[in-house]
C-alpha cells in the first residue's frame, strides 16, 4: 500500500505527538501485554502448519510496531531462543517507548530500525551477471537517499532500473517521484581495465532488507566477469 508523500510529514508528527499505541512502558514492570496475533502457537499452527521449533535462526520483521505490543510479546516467547526480532516504526518517539519497556524486560534479541524512505520494485536484466539467481523480472529495493542516476545510453550498462510506475509501498514526494522514474538503480563503469559498478540504494540495508543482497554478491563476485564494451564510458 502506498500513501500519497505529501502526507508523510503530517503522518509521522502525529506519531511522534501520539505514540500509538499508547502505554507507560512502566507497566512492563507488572505484567505482560499479550496479543492474539503474536502467540506462537497460533502462529506455528496458522503459517507453518504446525512444523516449526524456532530452535535456530529465526527472524521476524515487525512492521509499524509503534510502541512495541507484538514486539515485546514476540520477543519475551522467543527469549530462550537465537531468535531475532526487527522491529521497524517511522516513529521516533514510539520506537524510544518500545526501547524502554525491552530494557525493563532485559530483552536483547531485538533489532530497533527507524523508517525512512521507500520501497521501488528496480526491472532486471536477468541475462546480466548482477542478476544472477534472481529469477522474477522486478526485484524491491529500499530507497533512502535521493541518488538517481541517469540510464546509460548503452542498455547493458543499466541492468537493473526503475520504471515509470515503480512504487511499491511507503512515501515519496512528489519532486522525488518525478525523478526516479526511469533513473537507473545500477550502472556498471568502465574504467581502464576494471569496472566500477554504482548502485543508487543500500542493497543491504540496515541488514534486514534482503532484496538487494545477491545483487551486492554478484556486484563482488561476479563483477569482474562483465564485458568492458557493456560498461558505461564516458558519454
Amino acid at each position: 500500500m502506498s500513501l500519497d508523500s505529501d502526507h508523510l510529514p503530517e503522518v509521522r508528527e502525529q506519531y511522534e505527538r501520539l505514540p500509538y499505541p499508547p502505554c507507560d512502558p512502566e507497566d512492563d514492570n507488572r505484567r505482560l501485554v499479550t496479543t492474539w496475533l503474536d502467540d506462537l502457537p497460533m502462529v506455528i499452527h496458522y503459517c507453518f502448519g504446525g512444523a516449526q521449533s524456532f530452535a535456530r535462526g529465526f527472524r521476524v520483521l515487525v512492521a509499524g510496531g509503534g510502541t512495541g505490543d507484538g514486539t515485546i510479546y514476540l520477543a519475551e516467547q522467543l527469549r530462550a531462543t537465537d531468535a531475532e526480532i526487527v522491529h521497524l516504526d517511522l516513529s521516533e518517539a514510539s520506537i524510544n517507548i518500545a526501547r524502554r519497556r525491552a530494557e525493563i524486560r532485559k530483552l536483547e534479541n531485538i533489532r530497533w530500525v527507524q523508517i525512512y524512505g521507500a520501497i521501488f520494485g528496480a526491472e532486471a536484466d536477468l541475462t546480466h551477471p548482477l542478476a544472477f539467481g534472481y529469477n522474477q523480472k522486478t526485484v524491491s529495493l529500499f530507497k533512502a537517499n535521493k541518488v538517481f542516476m541517469e540510464k546509460s545510453k548503452n542498455p547493458y550498462a543499466t541492468p537493473f532500473m526503475y520504471g515509470p510506475k515503480s512504487m511499491q509501498s511507503g512515501w515519496v514526494s512528489r519532486e522525488n517521484g518525478e525523478a526516479i522514474k526511469n533513473s537507473a538503480a545500477v550502472i556498471v563503469n568502465t574504467v581502464g581495465n576494471g569496472r566500477v559498478i554504482n548502485i543508487a540504494d543500500n542493497p543491504n540495508l540496515r541488514a534486514f532488507w534482503l532484496g538487494g543482497v545477491k545483487l551486492f554478491m554478484n556486484a563482488i563476485f561476479f563483477g569482474r566477469i562483465i564485458d568492458a564494451a557493456s560498461g558505461r564510458t564516458d558519454e
